[in-house]
């Protein structure tokens, strides 16, 4: 059930998201439009050589690398997807191993509810209207937790998609643009 507490929470954190994804865009540059054209491109070709050298499919590569992002960053990220594919244990959070394997046994289905890693592996996979909140995204969004909750992720996600239109973007693309203007590089 909706309340009309949940719904002004849900405009209050999606006018902020959008007010301050706005002051972003004007740091924007031609080089950070193109690395964010290229980010999830060059995320799903990392998936199907993890996918070619283990024999997975592709949505289960992608699921397993979304299962090792979690507060991770993406060279870290990458490199623990390769050493969970190459049959060791990486280090760091047991969650993310347990997720990894369910991710192998059920594919996309093993990340459970999660929006930010899921929405991670349908980017990957080509999803154009997949939009990534994670903790880089809620500073840039303004709030004060780098964990929302289902409202003021539902509201982040819609305000980087209201600005993806007016933009002309896509959305996967706008919040690459944004994450990548928040933190200061594509990596």
């Amino acid at each position: 059930m909706t309340t009309t507490r949940t719904i002004a929470r849900y405009n209050a954190a999606r006018t902020t998201a959008a007010a301050r994804f706005r002051f972003s865009m004007l740091g924007a540059t031609p080089e950070h439009h193109a690395a964010a054209r290229s980010w999830y491109s060059d995320a799903a070709r990392f998936c199907r050589v993890l996918a070619y050298g283990t024999g997975w499919d592709l949505p289960t590569a992608a699921a397993v690398v979304s299962a090792f992002s979690p507060r991770e960053r993406w060279s870290t990220n990458k490199g623990k997807a390769m050493q969970y594919a190459c049959g060791m244990i990486p280090s760091g959070l047991r969650s993310n191993v347990e997720r990894a394997d369910r991710c192998v046994r059920m594919g996309l289905d093993g990340l459970g509810n999660g929006p930010k890693i899921g929405a991670f592996a349908r980017a990957m996979l080509g999803d154009a209207d997949a939009v990534v909140i994670d903790s880089w995204m809620c500073r840039a969004a303004g709030l004060d937790s780098d964990s929302p909750t289902p409202t003021e992720y539902s509201a982040i996600a819609d305000a980087v998609r209201d600005l993806a239109t007016e933009y002309g973007m896509r959305p996967v693309d706008m919040q690459a643009l944004l994450w990548i203007l928040v933190r200061g590089k594509a990596q």
